[in-house]
């Protein structure tokens, strides 16, 4: 024992860099195997060939396996049901077998879904539940003590050979070593061979037999494996990209539709010769030191370790500070706003070449996938754009998995699902009266008939079972639950989403040339695009057996009317703002050329009469200046002119002077509608001023009805007043958007827009008209003060009004 460890640290020690140009790589020294017992195995000395090496004992005399075994690819366990492996571990303790589906020893050997999948226990690399039970007991020593527990009704025990078997130790070589044979692993496992399978899997020799088939397997070591002393030479490394595929390959493309090192599906960082470990690094802190093999994750729906979801390496981690030499980006043709609603890869992964699978289906007692188009039962090469959907504010791509499957409706209303072995046998007692009307070679239910058929069936094959407090067999499918009342008839029931998973797309990034946007707005808000009419799967067959879609606008909250009339907006936005101060502008100089200014000699008589009130003139003046700046930020937001909301100290800068100028404008225009409410009511002698155009398109000097405010004056008070009410609205909408869908935002945004432009076409004619086409009246707001002649000319009704206000 002592000379192991004396063997150990001068291995240790004795670690060199092999030096390859600038590169400096790692070399591990030749290792001695050991097996389950810690007994050498040595090709020289002949000694324990016929043995399969331990990796605890092989590795662990170096490396601390207890600390290795922290980590949660090892920790992790069957915790939750999902539809997409939808076997349910027993508990540790069941009183008979129909509370028992699959035991941890079928965990470990029965690693196949169908054809094209594996199960979770295929992907799991050994240690935790493949190797200890629930008492933190390893599974063949605590069987080798009591035999009796595999004729138990244990959940790790139950019908196991654990003895014979072995357990799945850590493997380190799954992931440390090169051109690792990890199908040949998965052979051992599912032969029940699964203390052999990491000397498979290594290739250090090949094993013939069958625990599950009463054999003993044998193993043969590939001599050339070993050197002249009996040692292997192996070379281990750091985890590399293909190792992790050989897990999160399968596993991914089934979940996300994710590939890696595919020219037909490219990743902009994979292109650029990234790693796996390059974002997901191995956390080393004080608490979690590295040999605890804890490596960092994005976010995920579902998965394992979520202590550690989020603490990899983050787009705006990497891009913001130009980390691993990622650029930075500028985003100048997009509004800086969307980044506040979608996530990165919501733009940066349009689409997908390899499709998820989108549906799984377990009514014949077999889990069988579909994808997308509901044809194709396995992963095939397409062109797809993923789904889309709302996940902590902001837009994900993802996949979304539709389960179909049948549960039990507990006597609390909770609804568990049945067993496969339950569910086949259902089936197949009324399979004749069970069709394909999808034509695709797999019987669904999918009519009334056949659904209550098979609620039937099940009602008779679970009548004797010991598990279940009640019989109350439940459909699950397309956002809905069918069950059969006391009545005998068919009750149909939303589902609350009991029957759809979501896995978020991380990978498959393309640069900002192929991302949405590339190619204008248009590529999202378009009504036609994908973010508003795409299809999204809600029930994989209708009553008729033809798949029923909703449009991914509905999922996001995207009215496609709305929609419709906001990509119009957007489209002629440019235009109609031109359009608008164009004319406004040329409206103003015609009419200033051709009519010319009016009453020039009365601005220059003495002032000697009090027409605004201080609280009038400083309610104008923050409401003009409030205005002119609100002008200037919003076309700055609305161009997504950065040059102009760079002067406010950039976007985020700008966007918070905006909200402070709209407060004051809000305030401002209620106390001048206070104020003047009165004097802008409509009189009978208005309808005169309306009859000469208030005198503005004749060169003569006329008179003309009016009182405090004339006509125009009054128009222009409500059609402001009606948009700055439109403008306020619209506007704390915006910024208080809280929860509300996306349609009422983009509708509040377009009609914010519109308003903005009607105001500022108004407003540019109002100032004309109070200064250069009535020379001495932009006075007024300065001193409040205007001549007796002015006010008669301009005003020649105020006495009236302003009797008609005293009685």
């Amino acid at each position: 024992m002592y000379l192991r460890i004396l063997k150990a640290v001068i291995i240790s020690m004795l670690l060199f860099f092999i030096i390859n140009g600038s590169n400096v790589v790692l070399a591990h020294l030749p290792v001695t195997l050991y097996t389950e017992d810690g007994e050498a195995i040595n090709s020289r000395k002949e000694e324990n060939l016929d043995q399969p090496y331990s990796p605890k004992e092989t590795c662990g005399t170096c490396h601390d396996y207890n600390s290795i075994l922290n980590g949660y690819h090892f920790t992790s366990e069957w915790e939750r049901w999902s539809v997409l492996s939808y076997r349910q571990l027993a508990e540790k303790e069941n009183e008979c077998p129909d509370e028992i589906d699959m035991t941890a020893f079928d965990f470990a050997t029965k690693i196949r879904l169908n054809e094209d999948n594996l199960a979770f226990g295929a992907f799991h690399p050994g240690g935790g539940m493949l190797e200890f039970d629930r008492q933190l007991r390893r599974y063949d020593d605590a069987l080798r003590e009591n035999s009796s527990l595999a004729e138990s009704f244990d959940g790790d025990y139950y019908n196991s050979q654990w003895v014979e078997s072995g357990v799945v130790e850590i493997d380190c070589l799954l992931c440390h070593l090169p051109g690792y044979d990890y199908q040949a692993r998965v052979e051992q496992m599912e032969k029940g061979n699964l203390r052999w399978a990491a000397t498979a899997g290594a290739g250090l020799g090949s094993v013939d037999g069958s625990v599950l088939e009463g054999e003993e397997p044998q193993v043969t070591y590939d001599l050339d494996s070993f050197t002249t002393r009996g040692t292997v030479d192996l070379e281990i490394v750091s985890a590399s990209d293909e190792n992790c595929l050989s897990c999160h390959g399968s596993m991914g493309l089934r979940q996300a539709g994710f590939v890696w090192n595919k020219e037909n599906n490219p990743d902009i960082h994979n292109q650029g010769e990234m790693n796996c470990l390059d974002c997901h690094f191995i956390i080393d802190t004080d608490d979690t030191p590295a040999i605890n093999h804890q490596i960092a994750t994005g976010k995920a729906e579902v998965g394992a370790a979520a202590e550690f979801a989020g603490t990899m390496l983050s787009c705006g981690e990497c891009h913001d500070r130009g980390e691993l030499g990622a650029p930075r980006p500028r985003h100048n043709t997009i509004k800086i706003s969307h980044l506040e609603y979608i996530s990165c890869q919501g733009c940066h992964v349009p689409n997908q070449t390899m499709e998820a699978t989108s549906v799984v289906d377990v009514t014949t007692g077999e889990i069988i996938d579909f994808t997308r188009d509901m044809e194709n039962v396995q992963s095939t090469e397409g062109s797809l754009p993923p789904h889309l959907q709302r996940l902590d504010d902001y837009i994900y791509p993802v996949n979304l998995v539709n389960g179909v499957w049948w549960g039990n409706r507990n006597t609390d209303g909770t609804i568990v699902p049945l067993y496969l072995t339950e569910i086949e046998a259902a089936f197949n007692a009324i399979i004749n009266k069970i069709s394909n009307d999808t034509k695709n070679g797999h019987r669904e239910v999918n009519s009334q008939e056949e659904i209550i058929a098979m609620l039937n069936s099940l009602s008779n094959v679970l009548a004797e079972n010991e598990r279940l407090d009640i019989i109350q067999p439940v459909y699950v499918k397309g956002g809905q639950t069918y069950e059969i009342d006391e009545s005998e008839d068919l009750l149909v029931l939303e589902s609350n989403g009991i029957e759809q998973e979501t896995f978020l797309i991380a990978h498959n990034v393309l640069s900002a040339e192929e991302a949405y946007g590339a190619g204008g707005c248009s590529d999202c808000h378009n009504p036609n695009s994908h973010w508003i009419a795409g299809q999204v799967l809600k029930d994989p067959w209708g009553p008729d057996g033809v798949p029923v879609y909703t449009t991914q606008g509905n999922v996001l909250g995207l009215n496609r009317t709305i929609m419709s009339y906001y990509y119009i907006y957007q489209n002629f936005f440019r235009t109609i703002l031109f359009l608008g101060i164009l004319g406004a502008f040329i409206f103003t100089v015609v009419h200033y050329l051709v009519i010319g200014p009016k009453g020039k000699h009365l601005a220059k008589l003495p002032r000697n009469m009090t027409r605004y009130s201080p609280l009038e003139r400083v309610s104008h003046f923050i409401r003009m200046g409030s205005t002119t700046l609100l002008i200037i930020t919003g076309i700055g937001f609305a161009l997504n002119a950065m040059g102009i909301l760079n002067l406010g100290g950039g976007y985020y800068s700008a966007r918070t002077i905006h909200i402070l100028l709209g407060v004051l404008f809000i305030i401002s225009s209620l106390s001048a509608s206070a104020v003047w409410y009165k004097n802008a009511l409509i009189k009978s002698y208005d309808i005169e001023w309306f009859k000469k155009f208030g005198g503005y398109f004749t060169k003569q000097e006329c008179h003309v009805p009016a009182g405090h405010f004339n006509a125009g004056q009054k128009i222009f008070y409500w059609i402001s007043g009606i948009l700055s009410v439109l403008l306020a609205v619209t506007g704390v909408t915006l910024i208080l958007r809280g929860n509300l869908r996306g349609s009422w935002l983009i509708f509040a945004a377009t009609i914010h827009g519109l308003s903005s432009i009607l105001l500022i076409s108004a407003v540019i004619v109002h100032a004309y008209l109070g200064s250069a086409a009535n020379p001495g009246t932009w006075r007024v707001l300065v001193d409040g003060k205007v001549s007796e002649e002015w006010c008669k000319h301009h005003h020649p009704d105020a006495d009236i009004e302003y009797n008609d206000e005293k009685k």
